[in-house]
């Protein structure tokens, strides 16, 4: 994909508008997945949800939650960003993404989440 090679052979070189929401789809989605984590981690670590025993109902939420995949953000009429465009992440759905880059972001995703898990194992 050719951002993909702009980014890494002239960091320094100007985007395009839709270049810089591609950029940024991948940057949020790469925050909302360490965002699920803290998530969990913090209700795992409560202590009044750990005694009222309604931990299940939060980790459902954050099931939910973890499978949405940001996907680029609506224009206005003057060309300002407004209301971002989400999926749910293995759906074959794109607004501004491309397949290839909605697998690279599915990808780390899962591989956030699978790392955090191991190593909050051992």
């Amino acid at each position: 994909n050719t951002i993909y090679n702009k980014i890494a052979t002239s960091p320094m070189v100007l985007y395009t508008p839709k270049e810089i929401q591609i950029i940024n789809s991948v940057n949020l989605n790469y925050l909302w997945a360490y965002l699920m984590i803290f998530c969990k981690e913090s209700v795992e670590e409560d202590p009044y949800l750990g005694v009222a025993g309604s931990q299940g109902e939060y980790y459902d939420m954050l099931n939910q939650l973890s499978q949405i995949r940001f996907d680029g953000f609506m224009v206005n009429g003057d060309g300002y960003i407004s209301n971002p465009i989400f999926y749910y992440r293995g759906m074959e759905a794109y607004y501004m993404i491309s397949a290839e880059t909605a697998v690279y972001i599915d990808t780390f995703c899962n591989k956030i989440k699978w790392c955090r898990l191991r190593d909050s194992n051992t």
